[in-house]
């Protein structure tokens, strides 16, 4: 959802991105958002991890690099779901299985 309404508004996915900056800037909740998600795929077997804040970082990170390379390079249509079905397959979800969850729609927020 994050790429898709990066593409769709620049303008949000730099406010975004700038706000994820670095230590001095980034919002508590940017920084920890995918940390409940995380432990829920954790506890579900979904997932399978060693470390919370490394996981946390992996997720961070690659959609913060994800995001500038959207807003400033030109990709391909399929970009944003190779690179979430990379994020699954790093957390530990089987190829088939990410294959199948990054083909559903992506939920329309309003």
């Amino acid at each position: 959802m994050v790429f898709e309404r990066a593409r769709a508004d620049p303008t949000w996915g730099w406010l975004v991105y700038s706000l994820s900056s670095d230590d001095a800037t980034v919002n508590e909740d940017l920084r920890t958002y995918p940390t409940s998600d995380l432990k829920a795929g954790l506890a579900a077997n979904r997932f399978d991890f060693d470390d919370i804040a490394s996981a946390r970082d992996l997720v961070v990170g690659t959609v913060r690099v994800g995001m500038r390379v959207l807003l400033t390079e030109e990709r391909s249509p399929g970009y944003e779901a190779s690179l979430c079905k990379l994020l699954l397959r790093a957390l530990g979800v089987k190829s088939a299985e990410a294959s199948r969850i990054v083909a559903l729609p992506v939920p329309q927020l309003d």
